[in-house]
């Protein structure tokens, strides 16, 4: 799809430029590649900032850096509406004797709000990656995928599906 060439296409020409213009500095080709350019780079999460901290004038930089900003914070609370908003409906609400009112369902899903993003928070500060951020995120969205893609998929378009399939289809794969 074109979208997702655009989301692979940018990032690795920014990479390309990234890589040109270190290779042209021999102060930086040797802070990127103390072991050679055929060892790997180091400190590789420096280049593109880098890059465009000294390719940009500071106006432009700066609107790059509210728009990835923006974008950031759009993703981000998209994420906390419809993650709370799924533990509402599919986990409180069930819970509950009676069926609550907007009122009680919107509050509910605040409080859902705060609660997750002081998770994250913790988890952000306070706890340190034993891996690349990459990593996790390539972990999680497995599990994710692995799990809940069939519950989703399976619930939506089979008529066979039940209760227990997709309890099932959330356990651990086991050898």
């Amino acid at each position: 799809a074109p979208g997702q060439f655009i989301r692979i296409a940018i990032p690795a020409l920014f990479a390309v430029a990234g890589y040109t213009w270190i290779r042209k500095d021999a102060a930086l080709t040797e802070y990127f590649f103390p072991n050679g350019v055929s060892k790997g780079a180091e400190h590789a999460a420096q280049a593109m900032p880098l890059l465009l901290g000294n390719l940009l004038p500071s106006g432009i930089l700066g609107l790059l850096v509210a728009g990835l900003m923006a974008a950031f914070m759009s993703t981000h609370d998209s994420y906390l509406l419809g993650w709370s908003s799924i533990i509402m409906r599919d986990v409180v609400a069930p819970l509950k004797k009676r069926s609550l009112s907007d009122r009680e369902q919107i509050f509910i899903t605040r409080v859902i709000i705060v609660a997750i993003g002081a998770v994250l928070i913790i988890i952000g500060l306070w706890m340190p990656p034993q891996e690349s951020i990459w990593s996790f995120m390539a972990l999680t969205g497995t599990v994710y995928i692995s799990g809940a893609l069939p519950s989703l998929l399976g619930g939506l378009y089979w008529r066979g599906a039940s209760r227990w399939g997709a309890r099932a289809a959330m356990l651990p794969a086991t050898a």
